[in-house]
């Protein structure tokens, strides 16, 4: 089934008309969004097969991605466009890059394979489009058409080569967040157990972004590096995907004061869906928007996007096989299965309260400002 699966949220009739009409006519961003994930019998094949075998996570998640491309662009799989155009998003922030090695490193070959591979999928698919400037994602409105902008979620793939840079940017980069949930060569991530912040090679890392004039991402930097990051870019900072840290602790959220600091400095902060980390349990929409909110609150509306950071509608077999290793990715969140259910965020904010005009601001207005000041 394709359409969205409603959430009662007790909307009038004008409501429910308001709600479909924003989502028709406006460019909605989802900061970060990869495209629908879904499984088909010849992915739930290979599923059983790798999962007997005991395979890392990572490696597991990586094997079925790859797969999943190649059978998309053998046309195996046409729920991918009918689950898309279903979800009303215009624009998806998809990561580039693999997890080799460990599931916290991404290696420059692997990278490089995974963004061809991405991009023959975009070759494949004329409603498919890859996104480097403004006047793309316009065209791409008018067609009714959707689009990806390219992004990494480490540096590990560029080592101490700022030149590797260039050639990321050559291939459509345009976000590049700065570390993943632990230290690199330019700072440190969440997880990291102390935070010492930027590094020198961090600094001149910033102001090459800064140069090429691309996105910088904080959305897994500890504390003192989303400070000192969003202090040293010459240029907005975004967090593509995080949430509250006043509203849920754990180390990957973002406290009042580095969302009001990215706000104060131009920056916009994308709040997740991801039931791993806006409630403790029984997760649904609606602690979602309590993080909008939250962030509306202390950062303002201008400053405020949405990130989903949940494309997941998993099968019992992975789900179980993720219950063996101690993972909680089989976690649900109600009002929102996966990416088919977007327009449920839309008819929440309206439930909330929001008007128009700061609903447009939210689902992808806010992006699309800092990205027209940063990258064009």
């Amino acid at each position: 089934m394709s359409s969205p699966l409603l959430l009662n949220f007790k909307l009038s009739k004008t409501q429910e008309e308001r709600a479909l009409l924003l989502a028709k006519k406006n460019i909605i961003v989802d900061m970060h969004f990869g495209g629908p994930i879904i499984y088909n019998n010849d992915l739930i094949t290979l599923l059983k097969e790798l999962t007997s075998t005991e395979k890392p996570l990572h490696q597991i998640i990586n094997k079925i991605n790859q797969e999943r491309i190649k059978i998309i662009i053998s046309g195996r799989l046409p729920q991918y466009k009918e689950w898309w155009k279903t979800s009303g998003v215009t624009i998806g922030c998809k990561t580039v890059g693999i997890f080799d090695k460990s599931n916290r490193f991404f290696t420059f070959k692997k990278t490089i394979e995974d963004i061809g591979l991405v991009l023959s999928k975009i070759d494949y698919l004329s409603w498919l489009h890859k996104i480097t400037k403004y006047e793309d994602i316009l065209n791409i409105k008018k067609k009714n058409e959707h689009g990806f902008i390219l992004r990494l979620e480490n540096i590990t793939q560029t080592g101490l080569d700022l030149k590797k840079i260039d050639l990321f940017y050559n291939l459509g980069i345009r976000i590049i967040q700065l570390t993943y949930n632990t230290k690199n060569y330019v700072g440190c991530g969440c997880m990291s157990k102390e935070d010492s912040g930027l590094t020198n090679f961090g600094k001149k890392f910033i102001e090459y972004l800064n140069k090429r004039k691309i996105l910088i991402d904080v959305s897994h930097c500890g504390p003192k590096t989303t400070i000192e990051t969003i202090r040293h870019s010459k240029a907005p900072v975004i967090a593509t995907h995080t949430f509250c840290k006043s509203l849920y602790e754990h180390p990957r959220g973002k406290t009042d004061e580095e969302i009001q600091y990215l706000a104060k400095k131009g920056g916009v902060v994308g709040i997740l869906i991801n039931p791993l980390f806006i409630a403790k349990e029984k997760t649904s929409i609606e602690h979602f928007l309590d993080h909008i909110d939250f962030a509306v609150r202390i950062a303002g509306i201008k400053h405020v996007g949405v990130g989903t950071d949940w494309d997941c509608t998993l099968p019992s077999i992975l789900t179980d096989y993720f219950n063996k290793q101690d993972v909680s990715w089989g976690k649900k969140v109600k009002g929102y299965r996966d990416a088919r259910d977007w327009v449920n965020i839309i008819r929440g904010l309206i439930a909330r309260g929001y008007n128009d005009n700061q609903i447009k601001a939210i689902i992808g207005g806010n992006f699309l400002r800092v990205w027209k000041k940063v990258v064009e």
